[in-house]
């Protein structure tokens, strides 16, 4: 399976349910219209295995080589790919 390494990065919102501005992270779907994003990153939390990010329903999507900016209902977000890796 194909994993991509990834950034995500709050541009706007109107809310504030990510905590931080900037999460890296590695998911298997790029954002796609009509569907939710899902990333799994390190956790903030001590003690605890994973972060995990999962938004609304993606409106629109602009992708220009390694970097996508898509919208959800509630939020701007820039998705930088930085890698991809294989697993089995």
């Amino acid at each position: 399976m194909k994993v991509y390494i990834v950034k995500l990065t709050k541009i706007e919102s109107n809310h504030d349910h990510l905590r931080t501005n900037e999460v890296e992270g590695v998911t298997n779907i790029l954002p796609e219209v009509g569907k939710n994003f899902t990333l799994i990153g390190e956790p903030l939390t001590e003690g605890a295995n994973v972060r995990i990010i999962n938004t609304t329903e993606i409106k629109s999507v602009d992708k220009e080589e390694n970097t996508i900016i898509f919208k959800t209902l509630n939020s701007t977000y820039q998705l930088d790919i930085l890698g991809i890796k294989e697993i089995e």
